[in-house]
């Protein structure tokens, strides 16, 4: 298998950071890695990262955020070598993360606004895909902002039945991300956000500050949720593009307004 390493970044604290081709990660790896990734036994994730490589994405180091991961990172890894939980190490690398992005005199002035859901939408929106719309909108949107000014863990996509901040009846899908990959990043926010329509719980339990209130979350093994659901769909048009313009109508098709 081709290896997905593109070239070297920097050495940071024991660990090589390295720009990778996070498409080919999703399609032939992993479904889950998105714009950064480490690999973590604590939580059983990314095991095929070496433990002393942090992996960037690089379509995300196009927008100049290869900092943000590695503070991100690196804050989740000194943690977690203190056996701090996995869960608590998240929440605080996230805030590094968070306070390496707010010390732009951008951001700080625009989070000075005290910006209500509706600026930030008319901020971050960058182009309509009128392709895809249907019951809901489907929007391009600014990620790299998004992240800067509301949530660290926007990446990829999203909608409004996940994220409190997103609009009503919209589907967001990252700018950062390479063209190539938006429909299939579209189907799986369709399909999740219309079994989460229809009762299905999101995800397994974390602490999420930008959840909405019926984004439902459970604990334990993770049973058949909606975003395992939508990333096995999202995985399966990966391999076999063919169907997947149909799929979307499909689901489209589907949508119910809130």
């Amino acid at each position: 298998m081709k290896k997905p390493y593109l070239k070297k970044h920097s050495q940071v604290n024991g660990h090589s950071v390295w720009i990778v081709d996070g498409m080919f990660i999703r399609k032939n790896i992993d479904i889950e890695f998105t714009n950064y990734g480490q690999h973590i036994s604590q939580h059983g994730r990314f095991h095929f990262i070496p433990k002393d490589e942090f992996w960037i994405d690089k379509d995300f180091a196009k927008g100049h955020e290869e900092e943000y991961c590695i503070a991100h990172m690196q804050a989740r890894q000194s943690l977690l070598d203190q056996h701090v939980d996995y869960g608590k190490a998240l929440e605080e690398a996230d805030m590094a993360e968070k306070q390496a992005r707010h010390r732009s005199r951008h951001i700080k002035k625009l989070l000075a606004k005290k910006l209500d859901k509706r600026k930030i939408a008319k901020l971050v929106h960058k182009k309509l895909l009128k392709k895809y719309n249907g019951k809901v909108k489907v929007w391009l949107v600014k990620g790299k902002l998004v992240r800067n000014l509301v949530s660290v863990d926007f990446v990829q996509g999203g909608h409004d039945k996940v994220y409190s901040f997103i609009p009503k009846n919209e589907v967001w899908i990252d700018n950062s991300l390479n063209p190539e990959e938006w429909k299939f990043v579209i189907l799986h926010e369709l399909i999740e956000r219309n079994l989460m329509c229809w009762g299905w719980v999101y995800a397994m339990k974390y602490e999420i500050p930008w959840m909405t209130s019926t984004a439902k979350m459970c604990d334990g093994i993770e049973p058949d949720t909606a975003h395992a659901r939508a990333s096995e769909l999202e995985r399966y048009y990966r391999k076999k593009p063919k169907g997947v313009d149909e799929r979307i109508k499909e689901e489209l098709a589907k949508t119910t307004l809130f």
